[in-house]
């Protein structure tokens, strides 16, 4: 690896210091590069067809945004935690890449790494374009065989198979169609269908006929206006729900906009007074009612012409009460002249009767002054309807009226608040709002319910999808996707498969390409790996576009130039050291670093060894800084927030929240998003506690827990008998605890035989996952259905407990203890003689102590150190209707199930098992449209529920709108069946985590017919045939038919020499030879249609018009005399050489002139045939065409 590093070894423009890789992860400065990352944000889909999608595994969208931005990338940071699916991104990365046409290397420093990736690829039949060459002692013939087994691989031609990916494209946007038009608000509305449909929920339901709102009094609303005026109408509802209707108040009809204490005060006077005067008025009016001869209606008289009377009645009461009662009256003309205005105010005769004259002038006096005085009031009160109101009432009316205004003063002062919202309602444009509010006509429920309702019919009337939005429509559509979506992935194997089979070399071979052949070929005496792949690695590599190796192998088997990548992945990179690292990246264009920043660092056990013959100026020099990993330096180049640093958060392991639930908080800071298990407890599944307080640790002898290894070991046993169709593996602390186990469970196998048999037969049954008995220090990288831990550390002898805990005390025990307590997929059993009790824990300890004793805790007691749990809120009104409507029915019921980012929209509890939810209820909410992809919301996110156990009815909130009663008989039926279908089952069994299987005939439409024939064909022919220009008998003598066929043969043979053209028109016209007058006609031809534009002369050779770049054709089939070298345009004669240079992946020159002479079609070769194509190979390598790589010739 040192000498692989050396820059001699390395051609100019490749050395390490010039790598563009090298410089971005070890250079001090930030890459321009860095600064071109784009955030994906938005639906994934609408940047990646269902034609581009590739994957061959299921990719959710953390996953999925992770490939894509890979394909831009230079370098790449994909952070995966455990359980979060890093082998299959990989896999879909190197599928992806292969059918680019891309070479990619894997490097893994551990082969356990390798293995989950090579049998992911082999579970979808794609293992033939990879080559394991990871260990340093891989074997040759190994080598050989796989390169033959690819050659010979025959695979399936995919075809018919665009209608499946154009369904899948319209399915696949009809469901993001209805997400976006659920959720994207509505033109200038600014609100959702989505928010309509839950804002109309919570209104409830209006029963029909006539409102006093519609909405086209709001259609040109915008949400501000909206919004400000739903302002005003809740400053209306205020103001009923306090002071009543408005139009009861006793003021109505005032138009005063401002009161203060001092007009409050007057009004309050001018009232009472005005009452006084009413109460004077109806009295004089009553005692002049009892005079029966007297037939006037002195009020209306007077209310008529009180002007009149206001002017004339001071001089008629002055002579009235003067002279009224003197016997002389008539004589005196004061009392005529009143007597007489008298009765032309009356409208009639005044009475002689003295008394009756005098109230007649008392009462009309009482009545001005009454009316005078209502009119100072109501002009106080800015109220002249009112004023008009009362003239029109009897006066015992008006007296009641009175006295309500006098009773009930204070009411004024509402009015006027009434008033002054009627202004701001005539500012913003509502005007007639206030006419609704005034009579209590309007409320802020129905005036939202109406808007709310209009956007929904505008959303209805616009987006025809929710028109159509019918639950069985949708639950076909979402099927229907599921299928073609799994079926997508089985096409995609398919493609990539046939695409890499289409790059596999089939030239018969020359050069490096036949070398390389032959090696294949042979039994024996094969060339070692290292050189074959320094001669004919290009060649390797179209065969092999995968290769998995180690750092180390790297450099083992690679010489440097001789392999160039497109791409190198590295898995756990976090184990692999930078400077190890260096060797790949070299080797390639860009690199993706796959890891997990919380897991096991690279191993520094012989890094002691020779620090010491390092010198203090070469530490000084060290450009990794002392970082620790590839991962690391990579990190430096790009922060966690970098578009270039991904990390995936969909967690699969698990199949209960409990078993990373404790990792989750310390180490991934509750960022990875947890699937909910349907079970609350049980004893199958989650993390169990196995106290071992008998057990002694033996410090200072053994370092072995004897007892708690015995109890492991019978662990082990029982599991064999009764769980056998769950894989097992056990972890221990120490090395020593591990041999202690391993040493027990010996013990037991050699005193029962038939326990050797049922572990060979447990090993059998999962082929893939033996039992394992492994080390906090080896196991990354396995997982099993069920993980024993043996703590082994406790107190000893002398009941004394060291706080000694082995590698957890070590820089990074964190990490290791990470990798542990994250390997089981159901349960996780902890065998330990430590209780968490029994550390004393403070910030000094290492953190690898800390976590320690936080995973004890949460072992034993499933406390985090966290407040109690507090039940969820419903996450809209649409979900606490539903959940209403269920408790309704009796049913306990649940919000928001689940943890980290994972939750069920409503969980109904079993009613026979209270630890049990028998249904989940999802919801189109903020879930459903936070997804971004439809893979996500209407594939991925169900199917991983059912696995965990969950049966899911799903409500669309459009429909539990429009259709209630019929969606309420939908989920009434779905907790039914649900509870049928429990009450059935009496005894649950964990499901079998089953690796996925190659699927022999996956349902696709494909024609068994083998690899498109390229050229040349498989059975190494040559170029393809000359093809003659077919020209019928023609007239030499007609100038037309001759122009014709010159452009007919310069059609089918461009570029043809003259000499071939004379030979085929003077053939097609019956003549043995041509002579003087042929030829001279033939060129007299060839002028006119060069003239015409249609043909063009290149010294002795005929082009086509336009010119296009020539196919090398092989002269196999033309008459020796007429099979020249110098009848082969240079220009075919070069492409001719460039394919043959392209495809013998590096020949010799000599051998290279040969073989290009050979493929057109030439029995022999000679002296001038020779010397023609090496002009041309010359003519190629000046023209930077072709290199000359120590005597071999290579593709620039």
């Amino acid at each position: 690896m040192f000498k692989d590093l050396d820059e001699n070894n390395w051609k100019p423009g490749s050395k390490p210091e010039e790598h563009e890789i090298v410089q971005i992860l070890f250079g001090d400065n930030e890459h321009p590069s860095l600064c071109n990352a784009i955030e994906l944000s938005g639906n994934l889909d609408e940047i990646r067809p269902v034609k581009g999608s590739l994957e061959v595994y299921d990719a959710d969208s953390s996953q999925l945004e992770a490939i894509v931005q890979a394909k831009n990338a230079k370098p790449m940071i994909i952070e995966g935690p455990p359980g979060t699916g890093k082998s299959q991104t990989i896999t879909n990365l190197i599928a992806e890449a292969v059918y680019e046409g891309k070479k990619v290397l894997f490097v893994a420093e551990k082969r356990a790494a390798l293995e989950v990736v090579v049998r992911r690829l082999d579970e979808a039949s794609l293992s033939q374009m990879c080559i394991e060459l990871h260990s340093s002692k891989a074997i040759k013939k190994s080598f050989y065989e796989s390169l033959k087994r690819t050659i010979e691989y025959e695979t399936s031609s995919v075809k018919g198979i665009q209608q499946q990916l154009q369904e899948l494209e319209q399915v696949r946007m009809k469901l993001n169609e209805y997400c976006s038009a659920l959720h994207t608000p509505v033109s200038q509305y600014g609100v959702s269908p989505y928010q309509c449909a839950n804002e109309l929920i919570k209104l409830g339901v209006r029963a029909n006929g006539r409102r006093p709102l519609r909405f086209t009094m709001m259609k040109d609303w915008d949400l501000n206006t909206y919004q400000s005026v739903r302002e005003i109408v809740q400053r209306f509802e205020t103001y009923r729900q306090r002071y009543g209707v408005p139009v009861r108040n006793p003021f109505w009809g005032s138009e005063l906009r401002s009161i203060s204490s001092e007009v409050l005060e007057e009004v309050r006077t001018r009232v009472k007074t005005t009452l006084e005067r009413l109460q004077r008025a109806e009295d004089t009016l009553q005692r002049l009612r009892s005079y029966s001869e007297l037939d006037i209606d002195l009020r209306e008289v007077v209310r008529s012409n009180r002007s009149s009377w206001e002017e004339k009645l001071p001089q008629i009461r002055l002579a009235v009460h003067s002279f009224g009662r003197r016997w002389y009256r008539f004589a005196v003309p004061a009392f005529l002249i009143a007597s007489i205005d008298l009765s032309r105010l009356l409208r009639r005769r005044a009475p002689m009767n003295s008394e009756v004259l005098l109230k007649i002038v008392y009462s009309a006096l009482s009545i001005v002054e009454y009316e005078s005085e209502l009119e100072a009031l109501c002009d106080l009160l800015q109220a002249q309807v009112i004023r008009q109101h009362l003239s029109s009432l009897p006066y015992s009316e008006q007296m009641v009226k009175l006295e309500e205004w006098n009773n009930c003063i204070s009411d004024l002062g509402h009015l006027v608040r009434f008033n002054c919202l009627t202004d701001d309602a005539q500012r913003a444009g509502v005007s007639w709002l206030a006419d609704l509010a005034k009579s209590g006509a309007v409320s802020l429920s129905e005036f939202d319910w109406t808007w709310y309702q209009g956007i929904f019919d505008e959303a209805l009337s616009q987006r025809p999808v929710l028109r159509k939005c019918e639950p069985e429509d949708y639950a076909d559509l979402t099927a229907k996707f599921k299928e073609l979506d799994n079926l997508l992935l089985q096409i995609n194997r398919l493609r990539v498969a046939e695409k890499h089979a289409s790059q596999i070399p089939r030239y018969r071979g020359a050069g490096n390409l036949l070398m390389l052949q032959r090696e294949i070929r042979k039994q024996r005496a094969q060339k070692p790996v290292r050189r074959i792949m320094s001669e004919a690695g290009a060649a390797i590599l179209d065969i092999k576009p995968v290769f998995m190796m180690s750092p180390l192998s790297v450099a083992l088997y690679l010489p440097p130039n001789s392999a160039q990548f497109d791409l190198v992945i590295f898995d756990e990179a976090s184990q692999v050291k930078p400077e190890d690292a260096l060797g790949a990246i070299l080797r390639a264009k860009q690199v993706v670093v796959v890891c997990d920043s919380q897991q096991l660092p690279p191993t520094t056990f012989f890094d002691k060894l020779v620090e010491d013959d390092i010198s203090e100026a070469e530490q000084e020099e060290d450009i990794t800084g002392g970082i620790e990993s590839i991962l690391d330096m990579a990190c430096a180049a790009l922060p966690p927030r970098h578009p270039w640093h991904r990390l995936l958060r969909w967690h699969y392991r698990s199949k209960h929240h409990s078993l990373i639930e404790c990792s989750n908080r310390l180490f991934y800071r509750d960022r990875l998003v947890i699937p909910p298990s349907n079970l609350l407890m049980c004893k199958e599944l989650g993390v169990v506690f196995h106290p071992v307080p008998e057990g002694v640790y033996e410090r200072g002898r053994t370092r072995t827990n004897r007892v708690e290894a015995s109890k492991v070991a019978d662990a082990i046993i029982e599991h064999l008998k009764h769980s056998w169709n769950l894989s097992l593996g056990v972890a221990a602390f120490s090395v020593a605890q591990q041999h202690a186990v391993e040493d027990e469970l010996e013990m037991r196998r050699r005193d029962d035989p038939a326990l050797d048999t049922m572990l060979c037969e447990f090993d059998k049954r999962h082929l893939h996952e033996p039992l394992f008995i492994k080390n906090l220090e080896t196991i990354q990288g396995d997982e099993r259905d069920v993980i024993f831990i043996s703590v082994g550390y406790g107190r000893d002898e002398q009941g004394s407990l060291s706080m000694n805990s082995g590698p957890l005390n070590k820089e990074g025990g964190e990490r290791r203890l990470n990798v542990l307590i994250t390997r089981a997929r159901h349960r996780c059993e902890v065998f330990s003689g430590i209780r968490f009790v029994d550390l004393r824990m403070d910030d000094s300890w290492p953190k690898g102590v800390r976590a320690l004793y936080t995973f004890l805790r949460y072992a034993e007691t499933g406390d985090l150190d966290e407040p109690p749990v507090v039940e969820k809120e419903p996450m809209s009104p649409f979900e606490e209707d539903v959940l209403n409507v269920l408790r309704e029915w009796g049913y306990e019921v649940r919000p928001q199930v689940g943890t980290a980012g994972f939750y069920v929209d409503i969980g109904v509890v079993n009613p026979l098992n209270p630890a049990e939810y028998i249904l989940g209820v999802e919801c189109d909410g903020a879930q459903y449209h936070s997804s971004r992809s439809a893979r996500d919301s209407d594939r991925l996110r169900q199917q991983i529920l059912e696995q965990w156990g969950w049966q899911i009815h799903r409500i669309w909130s459009t429909s539990w709108y429009r259709n209630n009663e019929h969606e309420r008989q939908r989920l009434k039926k779905a907790v039914e069946d649900a509870i049928n279908r429990v009450s059935e089952v009496k005894v649950w069994s964990v499901p079998k985590h089953v690796p996925e299987k190659r699927d022999e005939n996956p349902v696709i439409p494909v024609v068994n017919n083998g690899v498109s024939q390229t050229t040349p064909s498989r059975d190494g022919g040559l170029f393809p045939d000359y093809r003659f220009a077919n020209i019928t008998k023609l007239s030499i003598t007609s100038t037309t038919a001759l122009s014709r066929s010159v452009v007919m043969v310069a059609k089918e043979e461009s570029p043809v020499h003259i000499e071939e053209l004379i030979r085929r028109i003077r053939e097609a016209g019956g003549y043995a030879r041509a002579g003087t007058k042929i030829r001279s006609d033939i060129m007299a031809a060839l002028r006119a249609v060069e003239r015409a534009g249609k043909v063009i002369c290149d010294g002795e050779f005929v082009w086509i018009k336009p010119q296009k770049t020539p196919v090398p054709r092989n002269r196999s089939n033309m008459p020796p005399q007429y099979k020249k070298i110098e009848y082969i345009h240079p220009e075919e004669l070069r492409q001719g050489i460039l394919y043959v240079v392209k495809n013998s992946y590096g020949i010799e020159a000599t051998e290279l002139v040969k073989e290009v002479i050979r493929m057109f079609g030439f029995e022999r070769t000679t002296s001038n045939m020779l010397r023609t194509v090496q002009i041309q190979v010359e003519s190629l390598i000046s023209g930077g065409k072709i290199i000359n790589d120590n005597g071999v010739l290579r593709l620039t």
